[in-house]
């Protein structure tokens, strides 16, 4: 399992505006952080039913049990467009993250599986 106590965070600038893009990333960090456990129980109901279906080679997982092994790897803050929060699959998805795609007002939009 990823060690829980380290997220790396990338944060696309612009050339000349490099400062105020660090300091808006900086606050959004914090709103991530304070809506991880919804985005990952929003990340959880969709992708559950894939993961028990086709991934999942026991009992099938709760949607608790499915949250609890979801850990952020990364962040990915975009100059501009949709925010990413990479999760850590703990193995269900065999090593590829979870992603919780965020709109521009950091609400849920959407999860998929990548990497």
């Amino acid at each position: 399992m990823k060690d829980r106590s380290r997220i790396t965070v990338y944060i696309k600038t612009s050339h000349n505006g490099y400062r105020d893009d660090l300091i808006a990333a900086g606050k959004r960090f914090n709103t991530v952080i304070e809506q991880d456990s919804t985005y990952r129980a929003r990340a959880a109901g969709e992708l559950l039913n894939t993961y028990n279906e086709n991934w999942n080679e026991g009992a099938p997982s709760t949607e608790a049990e499915f949250v609890s092994r979801m850990s952020i790897d990364f962040i990915m803050f975009p100059k501009e467009g949709v925010l990413e929060v990479n999760y850590d699959d703990d193995g269900m998805f065999l090593g590829h993250r979870i992603t919780a795609y965020l709109d521009s007002e950091l609400n849920f939009d959407w999860a998929g599986i990548n990497g």
